[in-house]
């Protein structure tokens, strides 16, 4: 009997020490991922691209007249600076016109200047490959209702995306936290020179001139074995031009410049000419359009104005493009104030 109870006793003893022990580790995980996250987030990631974009947006947007609601296409092609009207670039990596809707239904009352929004019409822009994923899950939570985006196209597009830790995220996670913690260590050891910021980093060390093959690989991308005109993009495309229709906002479509090595993949998917029957023609679309900027071949016999991949304006590129585009925007500003 005693000895039963003695055993008894010995093995209570053992699970509540291991039960603390488990405890203990769980609370030490916990602790740890939260001091991990919050690094991210006050040092790293309030740095990064989006943020920086949305605090620039947020001090200006009372006086805009001009927005650009576009992806890595705008973001890199469109510099708003040379615009003499009072334009902004509210473009964003990998951003379909679900973010675009999104991000634009949150702010557009807080516009009050608001008279134009310019948004893209490429080979690419309407293709399933834009649903596939989104980048960096914790921005876009903050204006995406996913619940909406599932019951309006029937399918639970970016649902299991959905993620309020950062450094779970692939990029601000997963890519550059362990980097940039390295990195500090290493220039506050060494006094080292702060690196291009991470929404420069990534392109830093492309080529400044197309690659005929990296171009065609970067068509393939995009459009192989893809839907070209995905239901999903196509109906946050008409609410786009409704919500600017309702808001007394002209809207106009604009093909961005790329490469001949690209458009010539690109064609093999999806043709310039059906392009436009299928949008900025569209008599469902059209009554809500102004008008269709079309240079999506201007610079075919000027490879040296894109990165490698040909789908992407270099900063020699951006400049002269913005220059020319800057004719254009004023004069339809000038046009829709009359």
């Amino acid at each position: 009997m005693k000895n039963s109870f003695i055993s008894n006793f010995e093995g209570s003893r053992k699970y509540n020490i291991r039960k603390a022990h488990v405890c203990i580790f769980v609370g030490l995980f916990v602790a740890s991922l939260v001091c991990l996250e919050m690094t991210n987030r006050v040092f790293f990631v309030s740095q990064s691209k989006n943020l920086n974009i949305i605090s620039a947006f947020e001090k200006n947007k009372q006086n805009l007249e001009v927005i650009f609601l576009g992806d890595s296409h705008f973001r890199k092609g469109i510099d708003t600076q040379r615009i003499r009207s009072s334009a902004f670039n509210l473009s964003f990596g990998k951003a379909s016109y679900i973010q675009s809707y999104y991000i634009l239904k949150h702010y557009i009352l807080q516009m009050p200047s608001l008279k134009l929004v310019v948004i893209p019409i490429d080979q690419h822009t309407f293709s399933s490959y834009k649903t596939n994923s989104i980048d960096t899950p914790f921005f876009w939570s903050r204006y995406i209702d996913y619940s909406e985006v599932s019951r309006l196209t029937g399918r639970h597009i970016f649902s299991r995306k959905c993620n309020v830790l950062t450094i779970l995220d692939k990029r601000l996670g997963q890519e550059y936290f362990v980097k940039n913690i390295a990195g500090s260590i290493k220039r506050f050891l060494l006094q080292e020179p702060k690196p291009p910021s991470i929404k420069d980093r990534a392109w830093a060390d492309r080529k400044q001139s197309t690659d005929k093959e990296f171009a065609f690989s970067r068509a393939k991308y995009h459009l192989d074995g893809r839907d070209v005109y995905d239901e999903a993009i196509l109906v946050y495309f008409d609410k786009i031009l409704q919500m600017c229709k309702e808001n007394n906002v002209w809207v106009v479509t604009l093909q961005m410049p790329v490469s001949k090595n690209y458009a010539e993949r690109a064609g093999q998917y999806i043709i310039d000419k059906e392009l436009k029957q299928m949008t900025s023609e569209n008599p469902a679309y059209g009554r809500y359009l102004y008008r269709n900027l079309d240079f999506h071949n201007i610079y075919f016999d000027r490879d040296d104005f894109f990165y490698s991949e040909g789908d992407h304006l270099n900063p020699k590129g951006q400049e002269i493009f913005s220059k020319l585009l800057e004719k254009q925007i004023s004069r339809i500003v000038h046009e829709i104030s009359d």
